[in-house]
């Protein structure tokens, strides 16, 4: 795989601010991979690197190109924030030569989470939620130590519940799927543990 390509096109197409976000979620997966055990670590920094690919096209653009999409629920479309991830996913796809379902995935569903998410899906979620405005006030403690000392699944639930929260205090509500995925992550950690 060729990044300096991938990055390149990249920094031509997103903000400033979007294009150091990418490399450092890109960063963040890797290092999540280790702290896991993610074999995989190409893929998932891959994934994370495009996870934003589709972020700065205008709304009028991404609201027509979801729409084009058969895999884009009606309740999605009706959020605009959040309609990079699906729109995305084509983008890779189409711009960035990427058919690997599961990086595709992964970066479909890094901003509303679904239930029965993989490993892969579930470190790109949390990579693009480590950044520097949320460390400690999102994860209560160093997000990666946090991760270490709780797992994969029960970082996930904090995330989740603490988008969810934060959505509220903006007077807004969650995808249904977000909600999903939460009870599933429960449901996940009672069976496991």
């Amino acid at each position: 795989m060729d990044y300096t390509k991938i990055k390149s096109r990249l920094e031509d197409t997103l903000s400033d601010e979007k294009y150091h976000h990418s490399l450092a979620t890109a960063e963040n997966a890797k290092k999540l991979c280790e702290i896991t055990g993610y074999k995989n670590v190409e893929q998932a920094y891959l994934a994370a690197l495009l996870h934003d690919c589709a972020k700065c096209i205008n709304k009028v653009e991404l609201k027509k190109m979801a729409d084009e999409l058969n895999f884009v629920t009606e309740e999605e479309k009706q959020m605009p924030k959040t309609l990079h991830a699906p729109v995305g996913a084509l983008v890779a796809q189409r711009d960035f030569g990427v058919f690997d379902e599961e990086i595709l995935k992964a970066i479909r569903y890094h901003t509303v989470a679904h239930p029965n998410m993989t490993q892969l899906e579930m470190i790109v979620f949390l990579a693009d939620k480590i950044r520097e405005e949320f460390g400690i006030k999102y994860f209560g403690a160093d997000a990666f130590d946090y991760v270490e000392t709780v797992g994969l699944e029960r970082a996930m639930i904090k995330s989740i519940e603490n988008g969810i929260e934060h959505l509220k205090n903006k007077g807004a509500k969650p995808c249904s799927l977000t909600l999903e995925a939460l009870n599933w992550l429960k449901n996940t950690i009672k069976v496991k543990f």
